[in-house]
C-alpha cells in the first residue's frame, strides 16, 4: 500500500463549529462574497481499494482532515480515492448554485441523494472531457446545486492517478462572481510566467536554427541528432503548456492525450540524445561496447515512445499507460546512470561537456520540483513570477544547450587540429620518403665529383669537397629530426648545398646571397629543407641548360640570387635565376620523355600550406632583353 503523504486542507468557512456542523447561509451572502469562503466542516474517508460507491460511502465513518494528515499544505497521493463529505444548509427562498473549487486534481466527482439514490451530478479535473464539465473552459471547479430551505449533503470523490499538474488540495466554496474574479487574477498572474516561458521557447528556436545550419553546412550527423534533441524538448514544453491551459486548444475530449503526446516527445528526445552522445564522444571507436549499447538502446527508447503513443490513442486505460511510462522512464534513467559511469574513465576531454549539461539539467529540475513542493507554503523563497517549476526546468535545458553548443564548437576545433596534424604528418612522411629517394642521386653525383678530383690528382680539392659534402649530410640528418629549425640554420645548409653544386658544375654559375643580419637575429623558425628543392630546380632545370659555345663554354655566366626580406607578418624569400626559363625547360623535358611535375615542389607547397598562418609560393617567368629566367617568391609566417 502506498505510503501516506501529508495533504493540504485549509478548512474554509469562518465559523468555529466542529467538523460535523453544516455550512449555513441565510440570504445571498455567499453569492455576494467577494472572496472564497473556507470550508471548515468537511470530513474525509479514505478508500484504499478504490472500490467504494457513493451508497457505501454514505455509511462509512468520516473523520476530520487532521485525522489523516498533520501538515499543510498537502498533496493527495496518487492511486487512492478520497471521499469528502460536505453539508450545506440553505435558508434561501429559492434554489441556487455555488462553485466548488478543489484546485487542479485529476478526477473530482460530486454525488448527492435524489429520491433515495445517489447520482453523480457534476465533475471537474484535468482528465475529464470538456463535454462533461458544467463550467465551460475551466477544469478546476464545478457547480453544486443547493436546494432552497434544505440541508444538502454532497459526497465528493477525489482521485489522482499522476503527480503531473496536480495542485495542493485546497477546497473552496465561492460564488460565480468570485470564480470570475479568480480567473481574471489567474490570467494576470500568468502573464509574467508566460513571458518567461515563451522567452525560453524563443531561445530553443534560435538554438535549433543554429544547429540545423551547422548540420547542413558540415554534413555531420552529430548536429542532426542534437537538433532532434532540441526539437523534442521544445515540443515537450509546448504540449505541457497547452495542457496547463484551462481552455485547451486540442484533445478537449481526451485531455490527458496531450500529456501522453508530450511524453512521446521525451522518448524522441532521449533517442536522439543517446545518438548525439555516442557520436559526440566517438564511443564507437573509443568504447565499442558502450557505443553499441547506446545505439541499440536508443532504438528501444524510440519503439517505447511510438508504442506509448499508439496505446494512448487506441486504449482507454490512461492510468495504466501513465504507470507504464513511469516504469519505462525509470528503466531508461538507470541506463543513463550506467552510461555516465561508463564514460567517467574515458580520457576524452569532451566528456566534461556532457557532465556539465547533465548537471545543469538535474540541478534546475531539482529546484523546479522543490519549488512545486513549497510554493504554497510560508517557506517559499522563490520569486512569484516563476508561476511553477516549468520555467526552472526550461532554464536548465537552456544551460544544457549552451554547454553542448560550446562542446560542439570545441569538438570541431579538435577535429580541425587533428586533420591539420595528419596533413603535417603526411607531408613530413612524404618529405622523408622523398629525401630517401633524392639523397642517393645527389650523393652519387657528389661521389662522382670526388672521384674526378682524385682521377685528376687533385687530392686537396677532393678533401675540401668531401668535407663540405659530409658537413651537408650531417646537417641534413640533424635538421630533419625537427619540424622547425632556425632561419639561419636553413640558410647555412642552403649555402653549403649551392656551394657544392657550383663546384660540381665547374662554376658555370655564381650565387649571390642577400640576407639581412637583423632578420636572422630575430630567430624565426621555418621547416627544414624547405628552400633546397627550389634552389635545386633552378640549378638542374634552368642554369644547367644554358647555351654553350662550340668550344664547350657557356655563352653567358649563370646567376642565382637568394634574397630575404620581411613584410608586416611575413618573411619573404626570393630565389631567382637567369636560366633557360620554364617554357624551354618543359620542352626539353618533353624531348627527353619526362613530363611529370616535380614531386619535391608539390610536397614542399603542401608543407607551406600546413604552416600556422599558411605559407604561400609564387613562381614567375622573368625576361630581361633576350635573357630568360625564373623567380620563386615564398611568403612564410613569422614563427618563433
Amino acid at each position: 500500500m502506498p505510503t501516506r503523504t501529508t495533504i493540504l486542507f485549509l478548512l474554509l468557512l469562518h465559523c468555529t463549529a466542529a467538523f460535523t456542523q453544516p455550512v449555513q447561509f441565510g440570504s445571498d451572502q455567499l453569492l455576494q462574497q467577494p472572496f472564497p469562503l473556507f470550508l471548515n466542516n468537511a470530513s474525509f474517508s479514505l478508500d484504499d481499494g478504490n472500490s467504494m460507491t457513493a451508497e457505501k460511502v454514505s455509511a462509512a465513518t468520516f473523520h476530520p482532515f487532521s485525522f489523516y494528515f498533520n501538515k499543510v499544505p498537502n498533496y493527495l497521493p496518487p492511486n487512492k480515492t478520497w471521499w469528502m463529505k460536505v453539508d450545506i444548509q440553505s435558508f434561501l427562498p429559492a434554489d441556487t448554485t455555488i462553485v466548488f473549487y478543489p484546485g487542479f486534481q485529476n478526477y473530482v466527482q460530486v454525488y448527492y441523494a435524489a429520491g433515495g439514490r445517489y447520482s453523480r451530478i457534476a465533475v471537474c479535473g484535468n482528465m475529464f472531457p470538456a463535454s462533461q464539465l458544467n463550467i465551460p473552459d475551466f477544469r478546476q471547479a464545478t457547480l453544486l446545486p443547493v436546494t432552497a430551505q434544505q440541508l444538502t449533503t454532497f459526497y465528493i470523490s477525489i482521485k489522482n492517478v499522476t503527480t503531473y499538474q496536480v495542485d495542493a488540495f485546497k477546497p473552496y466554496l465561492m460564488s460565480k462572481a468570485s470564480l470570475d474574479n479568480l480567473q481574471v487574477r489567474l490570467l494576470q498572474n500568468n502573464r509574467i510566467p508566460h513571458a518567461v516561458f515563451f522567452t525560453g521557447i524563443g531561445m530553443f528556436v534560435i538554438m535549433l536554427i543554429y544547429i540545423l545550419i551547422k548540420w547542413l553546412y558540415q554534413k555531420d550527423a552529430t548536429y542532426g541528432y542534437y537538433a532532434i534533441t532540441i526539437f523534442g524538448s521544445m515540443a515537450y514544453f509546448l504540449f505541457n503548456f497547452f495542457k496547463e491551459q484551462n481552455n485547451q486548444l486540442v484533445f478537449t475530449e481526451k485531455p490527458m492525450l496531450i500529456h501522453l503526446i508530450a511524453d512521446s516527445f521525451i522518448f524522441l528526445s532521449i533517442f536522439a540524445y543517446w545518438h548525439f552522445v555516442r557520436r559526440f564522444l566517438y564511443l564507437s571507436k573509443e568504447k565499442a561496447f558502450l557505443g553499441r549499447f547506446m545505439y541499440y538502446g536508443s532504438f528501444a527508447v524510440l519503439i517505447a515512445g511510438l508504442a506509448s503513443l499508439w496505446y494512448a490513442f487506441t486504449f482507454k486505460n490512461i492510468t495504466g499507460l501513465i504507470q507504464l511510462n513511469s516504469t519505462i522512464g525509470v528503466i531508461f534513467l538507470l541506463a543513463g546512470f550506467y552510461i555516465l559511469i561508463s564514460i567517467r574513465k574515458m580520457k576524452q576531454p569532451l566528456k566534461w561537456f556532457i557532465y556539465g549539461g547533465i548537471f545543469c539539467l538535474v540541478l534546475f529540475y531539482s529546484l523546479g520540483s522543490f519549488y512545486e513542493m513549497i510554493r504554497d507554503t510560508q517557506w517559499n523563497f522563490f520569486p512569484n513570477f516563476l508561476g511553477g517549476g516549468t520555467p526552472l526546468l526550461m532554464i536548465g535545458n537552456v544551460f544544457e544547450m549552451l554547454f553542448f553548443t560550446i562542446g560542439l564548437a570545441y569538438r570541431s576545433k579538435l577535429e580541425v587540429e587533428a586533420v591539420a596534424g595528419i596533413s603535417v604528418q603526411k607531408a613530413e612522411a612524404e618529405m622523408k620518403a622523398l629525401r630517401a629517394q633524392m639523397n642517393p642521386h645527389f650523393i652519387f653525383n657528389c661521389m662522382h665529383t670526388i672521384d674526378a678530383y682524385i682521377f685528376k690528382e687533385q687530392p686537396e680539392k677532393a678533401s675540401a669537397f668531401l668535407n663540405k659534402f659530409s658537413k651537408l649530410i650531417r646537417q641534413t640528418l640533424e635538421n630533419s629530426q625537427y619540424p622547425l629549425i632556425s632561419l639561419d640554420k636553413e640558410m647555412e645548409s642552403l649555402q653549403l648545398y649551392i656551394t657544392l653544386e657550383e663546384e660540381r658544375f665547374e662554376n658555370t654559375f655564381t650565387t649571390r646571397f642577400d640576407i639581412p643580419k637583423q632578420l636572422l637575429d630575430q630567430h624565426f623558425k621555418i621547416p627544414p629543407l624547405l628552400l633546397q628543392p627550389y634552389a635545386e630546380n633552378a640549378i638542374q632545370h634552368g642554369l644547367r641548360h644554358l647555351p654553350v659555345t662550340k668550344t664547350g663554354t657557356i655563352k653567358e655566366q649563370g646567376r642565382l640570387t637568394v634574397q630575404l626580406s620581411e613584410e608586416a607578418d611575413k618573411i619573404v624569400i626570393t630565389i631567382a635565376d637567369n636560366g633557360i626559363g620554364r617554357t624551354a625547360s618543359q620542352q626539353l623535358k618533353a624531348t627527353n620523355g619526362r613530363t611529370h611535375e616535380s614531386l619535391a615542389l608539390t610536397l614542399t607547397k603542401q608543407r607551406l600550406e600546413t604552416l600556422p598562418g599558411n605559407g604561400t609560393v609564387e613562381i614567375r617567368d622573368t625576361k630581361n632583353g633576350d635573357e630568360m629566367g625564373t623567380q620563386v617568391i615564398i611568403h612564410l609566417p613569422k614563427i618563433k
